[in-house]
Parts: C-alpha cells; sequence; structure tokens
C-alpha cells in the first residue's frame, strides 16, 4: 500500500466519523428520518384507494427509499475505509514476510 492511499483512506474514515458526530449530521438525520416517516405513513402503511395514484405512490416510495439510503451513506463508507485499512495492513504484513 502506498503512503498516499493509506493517508487517503485514513482521512475518509476521520471525515465520515466527524461527519455523524457533528450537530449538522444529526439535525438531518433527524429531519431525513421524519421525512421517511411521512412517507412510510403517507404510501407505505396507506393502501392504494385509485389507480390513478399509482404513479404518484411509487415516486414517494422512490424518495422513501432515496432518504434512507443516503442516511446510511456515512456508516457504509465507514465500514468501507476500516475494511481497506485492515486489508491493506495484511497485505502489507503479506510483503514485509516475503
Amino acid at each position: 500500500m502506498k503512503i498516499e492511499d493509506r493517508r487517503e483512506y485514513e482521512g475518509a474514515l476521520r471525515d465520515f466519523k466527524d461527519l455523524i458526530k457533528s450537530k449538522g449530521w444529526k439535525r438531518l438525520s433527524e429531519v431525513g428520518q421524519a421525512q421517511q416517516e411521512v412517507r412510510k405513513h403517507a404510501v407505505i402503511l396507506t393502501p392504494l384507494k385509485e389507480l390513478d395514484n399509482a404513479l404518484e405512490q411509487e415516486f414517494m416510495k422512490g424518495e422513501y427509499a432515496g432518504i434512507g439510503l443516503l442516511l446510511a451513506i456515512p456508516e457504509t463508507e465507514i465500514s468501507k475505509y476500516n475494511e481497506l485499512i485492515k486489508l491493506n495492513q495484511v497485505k502489507k504484513e503479506n510483503e514485509d514476510e516475503d
């Protein structure tokens, strides 16, 4: 592993950890979860009454899923960078043994 890669991974990991600790992220998460609840009650828990509303309902389902994906990004990235750092450390140890 190049030193630049290690620094980049560690920097990205630190950035995402800092992000989820920030007041702004907590606020955004609360807003996102509230928006998901609105869509959940409006579309997922409410049966379709008219076929004409199917496209609108599907659109709101997509919004619900998209908000969930956005809220999951920091934790997903933290896991990814932790794994990259571990993998590269093992790779470095194996190269040192050779």
